[in-house]
């Protein structure tokens, strides 16, 4: 059994729909219930009144996340859900506090209720966290009041792979969805301008094939894994590099601070020093060429 925040529309939706047409049966739930109970109606017509149920919640709210762990636990006659995808999500138009108490304080919540009764239940149960593009990229060129979805999106990435990372054998996995702009309201409530833009130099993905990209993370891949969903490419995991790449940089800094004595190692002289690198390898390619030859 499913429970799908933040989808009455959108992402959340179209997951539910795919979810749906596999089989399973889902919990759809929003902050808006004119608009939830209007996607309820739709898919009952459309897979079963059996199958489906909504239910209102801010996920904002402990208090209405509980209460919607409880309902939709009681309505399918179930001791815990079996999946949670924590997708309710908003941009910056709200403020900057509105965006991260969503995007990344609903997540952490959502997260926690879910492992704290699938545990207790012994429950083999899936996390998905529905983060973005933005989790593992700058906002560069989009201006300076996206920061806090950037930033909210950031601590979902690293909140799914850190938790994950720690908790051993554990039955319940996490993982976590990194979709690039896709056609829904986040994207359309930004303004004219800036949608224009993210679709001239990202193009928008469609619900659907975000929603392919997201079984194929639920029934395909591993633990902890990271999917990015970019425009004409296949999805594809991000691997967590973040500890080699750190160890690499600061080898790269000691030998920068031998050669040239500077305290502070500059983000230029890591170029420097990795073209010096190359050049050097390139000299022994060439250097064992000619021996044996």
């Amino acid at each position: 059994m499913c429970l799908i925040t933040g989808s009455a529309q959108g992402l959340g939706k179209a997951f539910a729909v795919r979810l749906l047409g596999a089989g399973a049966r889902v919990c759809i739930s929003d902050v808006r219930e004119d608009r939830g109970l209007a996607t309820l109606e739709e898919l009952a017509q459309r897979f079963g009144r059996e199958k489906v149920t909504f239910i209102q919640c801010d996920v904002a709210q402990e208090d209405q996340f509980n209460r919607l762990f409880d309902g939709c636990e009681s309505h399918f006659s179930t001791a815990c859900v079996d999946l949670l995808v924590n997708n309710a999500g908003v941009n910056t138009n709200l403020g900057w506090r509105k965006c991260l108490q969503v995007n990344t304080l609903g997540v952490m919540c959502g997260t926690e209720i879910a492992l704290e009764r699938m545990r207790k239940h012994s429950k083999r149960g899936t996390i998905v966290n529905v983060a973005s593009l933005a989790g593992v990229t700058t906002g560069a060129g989009f201006g300076e009041d996206i920061w806090p979805y950037y930033s909210s999106k950031h601590a979902v990435v690293q909140m799914t792979r850190t938790l994950s990372a720690n908790m051993g054998d554990s039955d319940v996995q996490l993982k976590a969805l990194c979709p690039s702009f896709a056609d829904t309201e986040i994207v359309s409530s930004m303004g004219k301008e800036k949608e224009a833009e993210v679709t001239r130099q990202f193009g928008l993905l469609s619900c659907a094939r975000v929603a392919d990209a997201f079984y194929s993370l639920l029934t395909e891949c591993p633990r902890g894994s990271v999917m990015a969903v970019v425009q004409g490419l296949p999805p594809f995991l991000i691997p967590d590099t973040s500890r080699a790449q750190v160890k690499a940089l600061a080898l790269m800094a000691l030998v920068s601070s031998k050669v040239t004595g500077d305290s502070t190692v500059q983000a230029g002289t890591y170029k420097t020093i990795l073209c010096l690198l190359l050049g050097l390898l390139a000299l022994l390619q060439l250097l064992l060429l000619h021996l044996v030859s």
